[in-house]
């Protein structure tokens, strides 16, 4: 067992799976296991977290999806939290902030937010004004950069 080969005459059993004499069929390794991880070679054992699937049982799948490596707990590891599936935008004073993966598979919607008393910008809203121009009816651009209310001291 665990000796190098490359086809099933060469093992003593007649299984010659990941590249070494296994004690199973590479059908009977478990998802992201391999019969040659060094140190248990000869046996299904787990690759580790982060690495590829040997038998490629995790194909990588749409931005939330499968990554292709296998995750801590012997799965298909998932898209991370962190990672975004979708576009920010902002339209009409209101920001949509990009949708993000939920770590599960899932593209995960985002809350819209008014821009008041800023306008949009390219695809968020405007944290600062140059002009009154930058900010909603009824706010004026201040020498602070900031958008406030006309009748409450501004412009």
């Amino acid at each position: 067992m665990g000796d190098a080969c490359t086809a099933d005459a060469q093992c003593a059993q007649g299984r010659c799976v990941d590249g070494v004499c296994c004690k199973v069929t590479g059908a009977s390794c478990p998802l992201c296991q391999a019969c040659n991880v060094a140190g248990s070679k000869g046996t299904c054992s787990f690759v580790g977290a982060g690495n590829p699937e040997p038998h490629k049982l995790c194909p990588s799948n749409g931005a939330c999806g499968n990554t292709g490596a296998c995750a801590a707990d012997q799965t298909c590891a998932k898209a991370p939290a962190s990672q975004a599936c979708g576009t920010a935008s902002c339209v009409a004073g209101v920001e949509t902030p990009a949708s993000m993966c939920d770590g599960a598979g899932n593209c995960a919607p985002t809350s819209p937010r008014p821009c008041d008393p800023y306008v949009c910008g390219a695809s968020t809203c405007l944290q600062k004004c140059a002009t009154d121009a930058d900010c909603t009816p009824g706010n004026s651009c201040q020498p602070s950069k900031m958008c406030k209310d006309k009748g409450k001291g501004g412009g």
